[in-house]
């Protein structure tokens, strides 16, 4: 027996039956894939079909910049163009040790190349990592040597790219606030808030260009610039509504809280 199985691969007439085992592989779901890693690390893409192999596009990769208990812990960066390799993309040259579950995602906009391994482990759950970059604060609870991600399918909120504007009230006045979106409804690239107090005078804060301020799943992003702090949420219908936390501009040297709204105003 072992023998006719040797002339049968000599002759290539087992090469159907190593297809068949790749190709019985899932291709994974298409549509919006979200990723969680350490302390709420995001990961956020799109996979879609192109003349019948898999794509990805409106990557967007959340980097580690302050200790984890700090504002700002990490800013999202958006990767485009971006490259998926894995089940049911596009044939490439395979590297020894590649296994047909492997996937790989590669990004070269940057000085340095953003690449993410791992694994397709069903048809809705990756688990992908990357290595932890130098400038990686140390010793206050980021992962010392990788970053791993849980990645799995889920509905997005849709939020249109472009600018948005609107109203702030606070208790000691008003005034006016500017939103920009990019990455295809995922980052908040821009936020301004300017102040005028009832009694005279006023002030503003603004985080960004770029804020790298995430837009989840469901719609929900958040803020720091100095003592400033705010808490927003796209809705279904078209809104943006959200709290902020300010340094009072109209002289009592102390913290404000307000509430403001926008909508979609241009690009």
């Amino acid at each position: 027996m072992l023998r006719w199985a040797s002339i049968l691969v000599a002759f290539g007439l087992l090469a159907p039956l190593a297809s068949a085992r790749v190709s019985a592989v899932p291709r994974p779901a298409l549509g919006d894939w979200e990723g969680v890693g350490p302390h709420g690390l995001p990961l956020s893409f799109v996979l879609a079909k192109l003349h019948r192999k898999v794509v990805l596009s409106n990557l967007v990769v959340g980097l580690p910049l302050n200790c984890p208990a700090k504002p700002t812990p990490w800013v999202a960066a958006p990767f485009k163009p971006a490259e998926y390799g894995g089940p049911g993309a596009q044939p490439r040259i395979r590297l020894p040790g590649w296994k047909p579950r492997d996937v790989e995602i590669t990004s070269f906009t940057g000085r340095f190349p953003l690449i993410l391994g791992g694994r397709l482990l069903t048809r809705r759950h990756m688990s992908l990592s990357t290595g932890i970059g130098s400038r990686v604060p140390k010793h206050c609870g980021w992962p010392k040597k990788t970053i791993v991600w849980s990645v799995r399918p889920a509905k997005r909120v849709a939020v249109q790219t472009g600018t948005w504007t609107g109203s702030a009230t606070v208790s000691d006045g008003t005034g006016t606030l500017t939103a920009k979106v990019i990455a295809a409804g995922r980052v908040v690239d821009l936020f301004k808030v300017e102040l005028t107090c009832t009694a005279g005078g006023g002030g503003s804060f603004q985080s960004g260009p770029p804020a790298g301020e995430f837009i989840s799943a469901g719609g929900a992003f958040e803020g720091w610039a100095y003592s400033n702090h705010w808490q927003a949420r796209f809705g279904a219908a078209g809104a943006l509504t959200g709290t902020l936390e300010a340094s009072d501009p109209c002289g009592t040297g102390g913290q404000v809280s307000g509430t403001f709204t926008a909508q979609r105003s241009g690009p």
